[in-house]
Formats: C-alpha cells, sequence, structure tokens
C-alpha cells in the first residue's frame, strides 16, 4: 500500500507540466467560457422560463451540452494521452526495472488518471458557479439571481458525472496501456464511443455498453434514482476492466 501510495504521488508531481493535466484544465475552462458566451450574448434557449428552477435549468444546460460529446472524448484523449506519454519517452521499460511492482505500476497510473478526470470536473463545476453568479449580475432576467443555488442537486449531478465515465475510462486505459500507438488507442475509444451513440436510441440493449454511460446517466429515469442502472453498471465494468487489464499487464511485454 505504501508503494502504491508512493507512485500515485510521484504520477502527481511529474503530470505537472504534461499535456494530459493541460488539457484537463483548459478543456473546461474552454466549454465554460463557451456556454458563458452564449448565455451572454442572448442565447438563452438553453434555458427555459422557470425562474423557480432558473439553477437547475442552468447546471443541466451545462451537463447536457458536454455529456453528448465532450465528456466522453474527453475523457478517451486523456486516458489515450497518460499512457502515451510513457511510450513516447521511453519510460515503461525504466519503470519496470524498479522496486515497484506491475500491479502497483498499473494502479497508481489508472488512480491518477480517475484523479485528473475527477478534479478536473471538481474544477469545471466550481468555474459554471462563477458563470452562474456573473450572469446572474449581468442578465437578471434569466432567473438565476432569485432562485435558489440547490448545491445538492449540483453535487448529485457531478457525483453521477463521474460514476458514468468510470467504466469507459478503465477499458480505455487498458486498451491505451496494450496499444503503444497513440492513433490507434485513440482510434478504438472513439469507434467505441461512436457505435454506442449510435446504438443509445432505440436499441433496448444500449445499457450495457459501457460507452454509451455518460450518454445515458442525464436521462430522468436514471437521474431520479439515488444509484441507477447505469452507475452500478459502470462500477461493475469498471472493477472488470482494471481486473481484466491489471491481468494482462503483468505478463505483457512491454514494446517501446
Amino acid at each position: 500500500m505504501k508503494s502504491l501510495s508512493a507512485s500515485l504521488s510521484a504520477e502527481i508531481l511529474k503530470s505537472k507540466n504534461s499535456l494530459a493535466a493541460w488539457l484537463s484544465f483548459l478543456g473546461s475552462s474552454g466549454i465554460i467560457i463557451a456556454f458563458f458566451v452564449i448565455l451572454l450574448l442572448g442565447t438563452d434557449t438553453f434555458l427555459p422560463d422557470e425562474h423557480e428552477h432558473a439553477w437547475k435549468n442552468f447546471y443541466h444546460a451545462y451537463y447536457e451540452g458536454t455529456a453528448f460529446m465532450l465528456l466522453p472524448l474527453f475523457a478517451i484523449i486523456i486516458a489515450a494521452l497518460v499512457c502515451y506519454t510513457e511510450y513516447k519517452n521511453g519510460m515503461w521499460k525504466l519503470l519496470l526495472i524498479t522496486t515497484i511492482s506491475r500491479t502497483e505500476l498499473y494502479l497508481s497510473k489508472l488512480l491518477f488518471t480517475y484523479l485528473l478526470i475527477t478534479c478536473s470536473h471538481i474544477y469545471f463545476v466550481c468555474l459554471m458557479l462563477l458563470s452562474g453568479f456573473l450572469l446572474a449580475w449581468l442578465r437578471p432576467e434569466l432567473g438565476l439571481s432569485s432562485s435558489g443555488l440547490d448545491i445538492l442537486y449540483l453535487l448529485k449531478l457531478a457525483s453521477k458525472t463521474i460514476i458514468s465515465v468510470a467504466a469507459m475510462l478503465a477499458l480505455q486505459f487498458w486498451v491505451s496501456i496494450r496499444f503503444s500507438s497513440f492513433v490507434v488507442a485513440l482510434g478504438i475509444g472513439v469507434i467505441g464511443f461512436i457505435l454506442s451513440a449510435l446504438l443509445v436510441e432505440g436499441w433496448p440493449y444500449a445499457v450495457y455498453l459501457p460507452y454509451s454511460y455518460p450518454l445515458l446517466y442525464l436521462e430522468e429515469k436514471y437521474l431520479l434514482q439515488p444509484l441507477s442502472q447505469v452507475e452500478f453498471l459502470s462500477m461493475s465494468y469498471c472493477l472488470l476492466g482494471t481486473c481484466l487489464g491489471l491481468l494482462d499487464f503483468r505478463q505483457m511485454k512491454i514494446r517501446t
């Protein structure tokens, strides 16, 4: 456990100026700025005329705008980048001759990937609230100044978002560590997402596709449940993907 903690700490220190870290926070900033400008300039079709629930509508405008395309692709790119960086720098073979076991190495990098996505989303939520306060001041007609924040509902949305990408991240991380090519790892993830997006409407078994969960979790039948089928399956696939990926990595020959 101490070795795993030390390895995770090393990953965090090493990532300070990495492309994955910069992309995580710049991507969140870009999304918030784009939606802020749209709402500021008067294109408020995202917000129904229900001032009593203005903040809830505001949250959904941001979340629904990111869930369909940006969130899945963002998670796929981050997972691929974390693994590809080690291939590009020729670090895998050096890491494997250290005292850190393959199990600890795999889990530390996977946990770091989850941590990066989680921190990025917390940053997204903070920026979203800041943009909401600014809009309440600049455009009072949106009703944000007269409606309650409903922080508990926002925390629910944020936690469901992070859980919904867990399955996809575990599988994408395994793919990214299995293939040394960034393009191949990214391509597999994008294909998985596109197929899920095509099947999610109308196919009754789409809920069993791990890449579909960021597209499904905001549906009312899943959002209203404390622990929905989507979240349960996402955590189950996450555990399965982690175990299978770890078993594969422990016997895998690393090619640089």
